[in-house]
Order: C-alpha cells, then sequence, then structure tokens
C-alpha cells in the first residue's frame, strides 16, 4: 500500500509543470603558506612555519519567477588543526 501511494505521489509530482530551477554547486580550496620572515628579519631562534588551510564551500540556489532562494554552506580548516573525531566544531562551520 505505501508503494502505491509513493508512487502515486511521485506521478501526481511529474504531472505538475514547474518553473523553477534548482543549482548545486560546490568549491574546495586549499591554500598552503610557508611563514619566514614576512616584512621583518628573521630571528634566529624562530622556525620556519608551513601550513595548508582549507575552505570547502556547498551552494544551493532554488530560483522560481516569484523569488530566488540561495543558501551557502561553508567549512575552513587548517590541516592538522583539528582531530579526525572532532565531537565539538570550533567555529569552522558556518551557513549563509
Amino acid at each position: 500500500m505505501k508503494i502505491k501511494n509513493l508512487l502515486l505521489f511521485i506521478l501526481t509530482l511529474a504531472g505538475v509543470q514547474s518553473f523553477a530551477q534548482i543549482t548545486i554547486s560546490g568549491e574546495l580550496r586549499p591554500r598552503a603558506e610557508y611563514r619566514n620572515g614576512y616584512k621583518t628579519l628573521t630571528p634566529n631562534d624562530v622556525d620556519a612555519a608551513l601550513f595548508v588551510s582549507q575552505r570547502t564551500r556547498l551552494n544551493t540556489e532554488f530560483i522560481t519567477e516569484n523569488y530566488t532562494f540561495f543558501v551557502s554552506i561553508q567549512d575552513v580548516r587548517v590541516w592538522g588543526g583539528v582531530q579526525q573525531l572532532n565531537t565539538i566544531d570550533k567555529n569552522g562551520f558556518s551557513i549563509h
């Protein structure tokens, strides 16, 4: 009975004429930085720093004749800065 209702619902949706468009896109931007005395002389007792940060974004846009709805989900991390099994997100994840 549930399958019949589901098929009926899908066929009903397929028969309704819709003028909406949905677009899903994403970005993955890693950035490596090597810091060793930028704008100043490097002290002898300071080691250079090398790290990689990454920004991951998932964008969704829904457009109809009357309105446009856009959601962007973003996660920013430094490689090695957060444990793999992170139970508490520390301001790396945001929704716009």
